[in-house]
């Protein structure tokens, strides 16, 4: 077994469950407690993803690469793919950019499901991962850098769901200030007006802050629930929809959710039901986001039971509190 089989899917190990890679005490996937299962990759654990876009393998069963990048220098292309402890190969990264600028071209989805990837074939509107031979990064892990002018990334058709269960887990910061002028910084959109789009907007009924508030928006008549607290900074966001609940949850802290527009947003009948974009309102080309992003996973199912272990998975690689 390869001492250095976390991650690895080739690894019988790991293909057996045994995901730590220090083999300290857990044999024969025998996993005990949570500190030991934050060892198993995120959707391995928590499976039924309708989309999974991370700069860290989700799965050990996964065998496609991280990202495909630009370098400027010469508009050449490659992928990028993860070294066996699950990071994104940087030095490979750093390699191909020869000492330019780097852009995503496409972040490929590890969920397993077809045809999700989150691609941006127009150069001007690549978000950018090496700025001058430097990797982009937020805390000490590497990041996804959006404009706020044009990037953004796509999906070739939308994610629809079936009832209103819904989790979805990010892990961004904004890096200027947020205006209600601007409608605000959109993280992640549908992209047809009208019955369940759904928007997750940074700092949308806010005048002119350096902080954020996050709104769940679905369009008219349906209307938006937002945060009444602002806050600022790099931050793990969980928002979920099931049952007639609607919850934000920032971090460790749960934020109440008040329903300020449009009102039904707690009913049943009402369901968020499209995702296409990453990074701007892709029904009406605004919205665009200006800040980091390092990991997006949409969830279709109730998760509501796993909520403080998928936090913990994702916290434990990112650090950030």
């Amino acid at each position: 077994m390869n001492a250095n089989g976390l991650y690895n899917g080739l690894d019988a190990g790991a293909a057996m469950g045994v995901y730590n890679g220090t083999n300290r005490g857990v044999g024969n996937g025998a996993v005990s407690n949570e500190t030991n299962q934050l060892n198993i990759p995120l959707l391995d654990r928590f499976s039924g993803a309708a989309a999974a876009y991370s700069l860290r393998k989700l799965s050990a069963n996964y065998s496609g690469p991280a990202i495909r990048v630009r370098r400027s220098s010469d508009n050449a292309e490659q992928d990028i793919r993860f070294n066996n402890d699950g990071k994104l190969n940087e030095s490979s990264l750093i390699a191909f950019s020869l000492g330019g600028d780097v852009f995503v071209t496409i972040w490929y989805d590890q969920s397993g499901n077809t045809g999700r990837n989150a691609i941006q074939s127009t150069i001007a509107n690549q978000p950018r991962i090496i700025s001058s031979g430097v990797l982009e990064k937020d805390g000490n892990n590497i990041a996804l850098f959006f404009d706020g002018t044009n990037d953004n990334l796509s999906l070739n058709s939308e994610i629809t769901y079936t009832s209103n269960d819904q989790f979805i887990s990010l892990v961004a910061s904004t890096t200027s200030a947020v205006n209600e002028n601007t409608a605000g910084m959109v993280i992640v959109s549908g992209s047809s007006g009208g019955v369940g789009n759904c928007f997750i907007i940074f700092g949308i009924s806010t005048v002119s802050i350096n902080n954020e508030r996050v709104s769940w928006l679905i369009p008219t008549p349906y209307g938006y629930a937002e945060t009444t607290t602002n806050f600022s900074g790099r931050n793990l966001h969980i928002l979920q929809w099931y049952s007639n609940i609607v919850e934000y949850k920032r971090n460790l802290n749960l934020f109440s959710l008040s329903t300020v527009s449009g009102g039904g947003f707690l009913q049943s009948t009402r369901v968020p039901n499209l995702f296409r974009a990453i990074g701007y309102n892709a029904n009406s080309n605004t919205g665009y986001f200006n800040g980091k992003i390092q990991e997006v996973v949409i969830w279709g199912t109730n998760q509501n039971g796993n909520t403080s272990s998928i936090q913990s998975n994702i916290n434990s690689y990112y650090k950030i509190y």
